[in-house]
């Protein structure tokens, strides 16, 4: 059995069909771990104890239960579960029971080894197809958390707390690790807001705009998003030697956004683009505030020159 990859539960209730379906799909198919199970009790048992399975294959005509009555039991504990039935009775009726039961496809048994094959395709598409449709509605659920942020955001009045308040998001809606945002002072990028999980001697205080050895100020020169998969191919030491890929944001002229991760290849375009939503929030605020101070000094101005003309 392969030690990582795909985890399948085949069902069927001849160990034999079970084990030699389980031989087959392994050797098509090197990204599968096969568990296997000879009666729908001990399907469900192994569903409900393990909850690793990424996909069901069972057979359908089975004492106890069949194969789509095994595939309600289960989609009472696991809704989503992508499961895949793998029969020999092919009919019509079976077929179309099947697709209005839900089943996420229907295989029909051949003779000869050719047809494990044509299992192991299905059961990988099932797999992707339900990956995708997790990651959609995990990302609308973000991107709705990230507007709801928004109105806090274009509450704040005050750098330090915008800054703490997106970093805040980042961690908790967008699922990043460690992150910061720095912003510019003069020729420095300041931080104003860094994760609590990074360590006092593990960040820098400020750099310059101008440094080559920054990632950061590198994005913030470059007014683009930089994505590093691994930081030890490009020359730049971290701050921690731990951290192996990077996401670096710009906040227009405002500072940079920075986000790292202990695992190579971290982030992904839907981290980027998740990011970058927050950051267009963040550099509207920022835009806001600015605006707001020199109105302030403005009208300060006009009232110290109409004090000294009295």
């Amino acid at each position: 059995m392969a030690a990582s990859g795909n985890r399948i539960l085949v069902v069927d209730d001849e160990p034999g069909l079970a084990d030699l379906a389980a031989e087959y799909l392994e050797r098509v198919d090197g990204d599968l771990s096969i568990a296997t199970a000879t009666s729908a009790t001990d399907a469900l048992a192994l569903v409900r104890d393990d909850g690793e399975f990424d996909c069901v294959v069972s057979d359908y005509n089975m004492p106890e239960l069949n194969g789509l009555e095994l595939l309600e039991a289960t989609r009472e504990a696991y809704p989503s579960l992508p499961f895949v039935l793998y029969t020999g009775r092919g009919s019509e009726e079976i077929a179309s029971e099947a697709i209005s039961a839900g089943v996420t496809d229907y295989v029909q048994k051949g003779s000869g080894t050719d047809h494990y094959e044509v299992l192991a395709k299905r059961i990988e598409n099932a797999i992707s197809q339900h990956r995708a449709e997790v990651r959609l509605r995990e990302t609308h659920a973000k991107i709705e958390a990230l507007h709801q942020t928004a109105a806090k955001v274009a509450a704040c009045t005050d750098r330090t707390e915008l800054c703490e308040l997106a970093v805040e998001a980042a961690e908790e809606i967008l699922a990043f690790d460690l992150c910061d945002i720095s912003l510019r002072e003069g020729d420095e990028l300041v931080p104003k807001a860094v994760s609590k999980g990074v360590p006092s001697d593990g960040y820098y205080r400020s750099t310059s705009v101008d440094a080559d050895d920054n990632f950061g100020a590198r994005t913030f020169r470059a007014g683009e998003t930089l994505r590093i998969d691994d930081l030890r191919t490009h020359g730049v030491a971290p701050a921690e030697s731990d951290y192996r890929s990077s996401l670096n944001v710009p906040i227009d002229d405002h500072g940079v956004f920075q986000a790292v991760s202990r695992d190579l290849n971290g982030f992904d375009d839907r981290d980027r683009e998740l990011a970058e939503l927050l950051l267009a929030h963040v550099s509207a605020a920022l835009d806001r505030i600015d605006s707001e101070e020199e109105l302030h000094d403005e009208r300060s101005r006009s009232t110290c020159r109409i004090g000294e003309q009295r």
